[in-house]
C-alpha cells in the first residue's frame, strides 16, 4: 500500500511538471532531464508509461523549439536503450518507444554529423535500432505498425536528400548529403547500404503480410512519404508496387471483412500509383505501367463476387426494373425518358405564343392562369427557382429544340406568304428604279482629302430580291463615310501588343513537330509545315528581318538604332515586343524549350552577321537576356542543358564567361561552372583563352572552389598552376569567333 500511494504521488508531482512545459515548451529544457531517473528502466511500470508517453510528446510536439530537441537528445537515448533491453516489457511501453525512437533518429543523427567524436551517443542510437529491427516481426499489428514508421524515418535519413541552403545547416533536411565522406562513426557508404537493406524490409512487407490491411496500408503509407522526398529511390518502389496483388485476398472466402480489407488495400494502392504518376511526365516510362496497372485493378475489383446479399431476388410476377407505380421507385434506377411533345401544326390558322411554346399535351395544364392561382411575384419566385434548378438538363435542351423548330417553321411560312403576295401583286405596282442604277460606280475622295458626295440608291439585299421585295431609301437623303484618321501613338502600342499576343496564341493548338523532312538550315521555308517549329521560326523571323529598308543606304543605316536597347524608351516597338514575348516563352519553361531558344539565336546571329546590319548586335542582347533568366534556375542536374545550349549556341560572348564565373559563388554550383568552362575549352577551340582565363579567375576569386578549378585547369591550361604568366588572348579570340 506504501508503494501504491508513493507512485499515485510521483504521478500527481509529474503530471503537475507536465502542465508547466505544456504553458511554457521553453522549461522542456530544466524539468526533462529532472524526470529521466523517475521514469527509467528500472521504475514501476505506471511510472514507465507515464515517462515514455511524457518523452514522445515532448519530441513530437511542433511547439518545442528544435535546439531544444537537439540538446535533450544526448539525455533521451540511454532511457530509450533501458526499455528496449528490459525483459517482458510491456507492450505499451515498447510501442510508444518505437515512436519516440522514429522522432528522435533525425536529432541523434544530425547531433552524431556534428560531433564525431562522441560515439557513445551513435552506439546508443545503433543499439536501438538494432533492437527495433529484431521486433518488427514478433510484436503485435499496433507495435509494427510504428516499427514501419521508424523504417521509414532511418530510410529517408540514410540516403542523399535535396540541400537547399548550405548556409544555414539547420533549416536543411537530415540526409546522407550532410554526412562528410570521411566521417568516422558514421561512413556514407555503410549508412547508404544499411538504408537499402531496411527498405527491402520494407518492400518485403507488401508481400508476406496481404491478409493485414493494417500493415499493407502503414507500409503504403510510408512509401509515399519515401517517393515524394527521394527520387533516388522511386523506381525501385514503383516496381515493388507494380508487382504487389492486393487483390489477393479475393481468392479466399468472400467474407464482409475480408471484402472491407481488399477495397481499403486496392484504395490505397490505386492512390500511391496515381500520385506517383502526377509526379511522371507522359513520356516516362512507368506512366503507361501505371495506368494500365490501375485499370487492370479496377476490372479485377468490379468482377468480385459480392460477400453477401440483403434479400431473395424479386418473384416473376413483380415489375424487374423497379418501376412499380404502386411502389416507391428504386434509387438510381434507369427511369424512362417521359415522351417529347408531339409536333405542333403552325402551317395554318393563327399561331399565338402560347401555341409556339406549349409543350405539354394536358389540358388542365394548358388551361392553367399563373396569374389567377399565384397572384403575388415573390410566391411565383420562389416556386420557379427551385423548379428549374431541378430540370434534368438533356429534357431542358430538348425542349429548347423543339421550341426552336417550331419558330423555325413559322419563319419560313411567313416566308412562302410574302413570296406569294408579291408575285400576285400587278407588275405597273412595283417601284421601278433608275435605269443608270446598274452603271453605279462610287466616286472616290479627291486629292484634297474631301469626300464625294455620292448618290443613296435603292439597295435591297440577296434574300428580298429572291423575294420580289424592293426597299427605297431616297427619303433618307444622302450621306458620306467620315475619313479615317490617324493611329496615335498609345493605339499603336496597344495594336502591337496584341498582334504579339495574337501570334503565340496562335502555337497552343499546333503539333509539336510536323511529317520530317530534309533540313534545308537557314534557307528553309518558315512555314513549309504548319507545326509549333515552324511557326516558331516564322516569328523569329519577323523580329530579325521584317525591316524593309534599305540598309545600303547610308542615311537610312545611320539612323537604324538597336531594338533592344534597354535604355530606349521606345518600348511600344513592335520588333522588340516580339523578342521580349520570345524570350517569356522560352524562360516559361527553358528545359523543354532549349531547341526554340538554340533557333531563335541562330536567326540573330545570322541576321547580324549580315554585311547591312553588320552594326547591330541584336544576338548579344536576346543571348544574355535568355541566360540571365535561367542560369539563376540551374543546379547540377542541369548540366547537360547548360553544355547542349554552350555547344550549340553560334558564339560565346565575354559576358557569358562572367556569369559562368559567377556560378562559382554557390558552392553547390562549382562543378557546374568549372565542367562548363572545360568543354567550351576542349570543344571550341577559338574559345578555348577565354575559358582557360575564366578557370583562372574562379581558382584565383573564390577559395571554396579551388579543387575543382585546379582539376579543371590541369586539363585545359596546367601551366597556370605553375605560377606562369596566363597567354595572351589572341585577336580571334577576342572577336568571339563562332566555334
Amino acid at each position: 500500500m506504501a508503494a501504491s500511494s508513493q507512485i499515485a504521488e510521483t504521478l500527481k508531482q509529474l503530471k503537475s511538471a507536465r502542465l508547466i512545459v505544456l504553458t511554457d515548451p521553453n522549461a522542456y529544457l530544466q524539468i526533462l532531464p529532472g524526470i529521466l531517473p523517475m521514469v527509467g528502466a528500472g521504475a514501476a511500470l505506471d511510472l514507465r508509461r507515464w515517462g515514455s508517453d511524457f518523452i514522445a510528446e515532448a519530441f513530437a510536439s511542433p511547439a518545442v523549439p528544435f535546439d531544444i530537441k537537439q540538446k535533450l537528445v544526448t539525455s533521451v537515448l540511454p532511457v530509450l536503450k533501458g526499455y528496449f533491453e528490459t525483459p517482458d516489457e510491456d507492450t505499451g511501453v515498447i510501442k510508444t518507444a518505437v515512436q519516440t525512437a522514429a522522432s528522435v533518429y533525425q536529432f541523434a543523427f544530425r547531433y552524431t554529423i556534428n560531433n564525431p567524436l562522441d560515439s557513445q551517443t551513435w552506439q546508443t542510437m545503433s543499439a536501438i535500432k538494432s533492437s527495433i529491427l529484431s521486433r518488427v516481426d514478433v510484436v503485435p499489428s499496433g507495435v509494427r505498425i510504428c516499427c514501419i514508421k521508424f523504417l521509414q524515418v532511418v530510410v529517408l535519413a540514410q540516403t542523399p536528400g535535396v540541400i537547399s541552403d548550405p548556409r544555414v545547416p539547420s533549416r536543411n533536411e537530415v540526409s546522407l548529403s550532410l554526412v562528410p565522406r570521411d566521417h568516422p562513426l558514421i561512413p556514407p557508404i555503410n549508412l547508404q547500404a544499411e538504408a537499402t537493406g531496411f527498405l527491402d524490409r520494407l518492400l518485403g512487407i507488401l508481400q508476406e503480410s496481404t491478409s493485414d490491411a493494417l500493415l499493407v496500408t502503414a507500409t503504403l503509407n510510408s512509401l509515399g512519404g519515401l517517393i515524394r522526398a527521394r527520387p533516388s529511390v522511386v523506381n525501385k518502389i514503383v516496381n515493388a508496387l507494380l508487382n504487389f496483388n492486393p487483390l489477393k485476398l479475393m481468392n479466399a472466402p468472400m467474407t464482409p471483412k475480408n471484402m472491407v480489407m481488399i477495397k481499403s488495400m486496392w484504395k490505397t494502392t490505386k492512390a500511391v500509383l496515381n500520385n506517383v504518376n502526377a509526379r511522371f511526365p507522359p513520356t516516362h516510362p512507368l506512366h503507361e505501367r501505371i495506368k494500365a496497372h490501375n485499370k487492370e485493378l479496377d476490372n479485377t475489383i468490379t468482377k468480385a463476387p459480392a460477400a453477401g446479399k440483403k434479400r431473395a431476388a424479386p418473384d416473376t410476377d413483380e415489375p424487374t426494373d423497379g418501376l412499380d407505380h404502386a411502389k416507391r421507385q428504386r434509387l438510381g434506377a434507369d427511369v424512362p425518358e417521359p415522351p417529347a411533345a408531339p409536333p405542333k401544326d403552325l402551317t395554318t390558322g393563327e399561331v399565338s405564343y402560347a401555341d409556339l411554346f406549349t409543350l405539354t399535351t394536358n389540358h388542365a395544364l394548358q388551361n392553367f392562369d399563373v396569374t389567377e392561382h399565384i397572384p403575388s411575384p415573390e410566391n411565383l419566385l420562389r416556386i420557379l427557382l427551385p423548379v428549374l434548378l431541378s430540370i434534368d438538363k438533356e429534357r431542358m435542351n430538348s425542349a429548347v429544340n423543339t421550341i426552336r423548330a417550331r419558330y423555325l417553321a413559322l419563319q419560313e411560312r411567313q416566308r412562302l406568304e410574302r413570296l406569294q403576295q408579291a408575285l400576285a401583286a400587278p407588275a405597273s405596282k412595283a417601284p421601278v428604279g433608275d435605269d443608270d442604277d446598274e452603271d453605279y460606280e462610287p466616286e472616290y475622295p479627291s486629292e484634297d482629302g474631301k469626300p464625294a458626295i455620292e448618290k443613296t440608291r435603292d439597295v435591297s439585299s440577296a434574300d428580298n430580291v429572291a423575294d420580289g421585295e424592293v426597299h427605297a431609301l431616297d427619303h433618307l437623303g444622302s450621306s458620306s463615310l467620315p475619313f479615317p484618321g490617324l493611329l496615335s501613338r498609345d493605339e499603336s502600342k496597344k495594336l502591337n501588343r496584341g498582334y504579339v499576343i495574337k501570334l503565340f496564341n496562335q502555337m497552343e493548338g499546333l503539333p509539336v513537330h510536323g511529317p520530317q523532312a530534309e533540313s534545308a538550315g537557314f534557307n528553309r521555308l518558315a512555314g513549309s509545315e504548319y507545326d509549333r517549329e515552324s511557326w516558331i521560326t516564322m516569328i523569329a523571323r519577323i523580329a530579325c528581318r521584317s525591316t524593309a529598308l534599305d540598309m545600303k543606304d547610308p542615311d537610312v543605316k545611320s539612323g537604324f538604332k538597336r531594338v533592344l536597347d534597354r535604355q530606349s524608351d521606345d518600348d511600344d516597338d513592335a520588333l522588340a515586343a516580339i523578342r521580349e514575348a520570345m524570350k517569356l516563352y522560352v524562360l516559361q519553361d527553358f528545359r523543354s524549350r532549349l531547341d526554340v531558344a538554340i533557333d531563335w539565336l541562330h536567326e540573330e546571329w545570322l541576321n547580324d552577321r549580315r554585311e547591312e546590319l553588320i552594326e547591330v548586335p541584336n544576338y548579344s542582347e536576346c543571348l544574355i537576356a535568355l541566360l540571365d533568366g535561367m542560369l539563376p534556375y540551374y543546379d547540377v542536374r542541369d548540366f547537360k542543358h547548360l553544355l547542349r545550349f554552350l555547344g550549340e549556341i553560334p558564339t560565346v560572348t565575354m559576358d557569358v564567361y562572367e556569369r559562368i564565373k559567377n556560378l562559382a559563388k554557390d558552392p553547390e554550383r562549382v562543378i557546374l561552372a568549372t565542367q562548363s568552362l572545360t568543354y567550351i575549352c576542349l570543344y571550341r577551340p577559338p574559345s578555348r583563352s577565354l575559358g582557360a582565363h575564366s578557370l583562372k579567375k574562379i581558382f584565383d576569386d573564390f577559395p571554396d572552389a579551388k579543387g575543382a578549378a585546379r582539376k579543371a585547369l590541369l586539363k585545359v591550361w596546367p601551366q597556370a598552376l605553375e605560377s606562369e604568366q596566363p597567354p595572351m588572348i589572341d585577336n580571334v579570340a577576342k572577336k568571339d569567333v563562332t566555334a
